[in-house]
């Protein structure tokens, strides 16, 4: 009787060739990062971290195949994510990954203290929770205020919004990549 298992039980996923494509971007994104970005800067911890969870969900997947299909196929799907696809912008998405503080969480976080969106600006919809519009509304003002903030950019010394520093990483990255700068420098504020 043939093996149906999507992903072989007990080590056989070493021979998986998403394995070996998810192994091969982790050594690339440690070789890379370990070269271009700072090794003390967040982005560097986040960017390996992500690479080495595609290696470590197929591994979990095949641990728990022998028991639970369910589990193999939800690993499977979270590894298949975070593996570089046609189509998916990944390098453009783990250079925008050092924003989701500054911008995203900030502006989540601005809009719950000073109340700019409440409870009652969501609606529940089955299992699904929505901000209905009007607190949509707000949140994405609040969003295009931090866009349109100006910031002291870190590096550069000089003032910049939001909305022009998302361009500075792929310019940092191009130079660094081209040895016009010595490593690639994230933006951190404070």
């Amino acid at each position: 009787m043939p093996d149906t298992a999507l992903i072989p039980p007990h080590g056989g996923y070493r021979k998986l060739k998403s394995f070996r494509l998810a192994q091969l971007v982790y050594d690339l994104t440690l070789r890379f990062c370990d070269r271009y970005v700072n090794s003390r800067s967040r982005t560097h911890d986040q960017m390996v971290q992500a690479a080495r969870s595609g290696v470590q969900n197929i591994a979990e997947a095949s641990e728990v195949s022998a028991t639970s299909r369910k589990m193999e196929i939800k690993l499977t799907q979270v590894a298949r994510a975070s593996q570089p696809r046609f189509g998916r912008p990944a390098l453009g998405l783990d250079l925008m990954e050092e924003f989701r503080p500054l911008i995203a969480e900030s502006t989540v976080l601005n809009c719950i203290n000073n109340r700019v969106i409440t409870e009652k600006d969501f609606v529940k919809a089955g299992q699904a929770v929505n901000l209905a519009p009007p607190g949509r509304k707000r949140f994405f003002q609040t969003y295009e205020q931090r866009m349109s903030s100006v910031l002291t950019h870190p590096l550069f010394d000089y003032k910049v919004s939001y909305r022009r520093a998302l361009e500075l990483p792929a310019r940092l990255l191009a130079k660094a990549l081209t040895g016009e700068i010595p490593e690639y420098i994230p933006l951190m504020t404070r």
